[in-house]
């Protein structure tokens, strides 16, 4: 619970690719389904080598 929320307060923002796709012809190489499952999948390979310190 927030108690005396600001009133001008954003409530919610949202990242898009759009402009730099526009004004620089960029395109991202994995959508976030295929980032997070790559990610997920090298912390998991690579966490037994760090816990183990």
């Amino acid at each position: 619970m927030v108690l005396n929320q600001a009133s001008r307060e954003i409530q919610a923002q949202y990242l898009s690719s759009a402009r730099m796709r526009e004004i620089l012809g960029w395109a991202p190489q994995y959508s976030l389904e295929q980032g997070l499952t790559e990610a997920a999948a090298w912390y998991g390979a690579h966490l037994a080598r760090v816990v183990a310190k």
